[in-house]
């Protein structure tokens, strides 16, 4: 919605941000899985390309895109990312993010690759 785009646009950039990450869950028919990570600029790749692998670990490898048609890559100082983590309408996707356990585990993997591309 444009509330929802203008508030999270202005909070992002009226702070001192260094990276601004978007998770989102993809859906599709059953047989769709993976992981994907997207962004718009050169340090963007940099860092969705180390999620990419870390997350790749888990789930299938859908590999990282480069998008221009999201406000969230397009309209953030910082550079951003959005994350595709996996397909919730996957039962083994979903198996694998099920749960505490597995949540701080995706997790630990995100900051892992945030880390990585510093």
């Amino acid at each position: 919605s444009t509330q929802e785009r203008s508030y999270k646009l202005n909070k992002i950039n009226s702070g001192y941000y260094d990276l601004v990450i978007e998770l989102h869950l993809n859906a599709a028919s059953p047989s769709a899985k993976g992981v994907e990570v997207l962004y718009k600029s050169n340090t963007g790749k940099k860092y969705a390309e180390q999620v990419q692998k870390q997350l790749a670990t888990v789930f299938n490898n859908r590999g990282t895109k480069q998008r221009t048609d999201l406000y969230i890559l397009n309209g953030t100082k910082p550079p951003a990312i959005l994350l595709e983590t996996f397909f919730c309408t996957n039962a083994s996707d979903y198996k694998k993010a099920k749960g505490l356990v597995n949540r701080r585990k995706l997790a630990k993997l995100i900051a892992n690759g945030i880390e990585k591309a510093k």
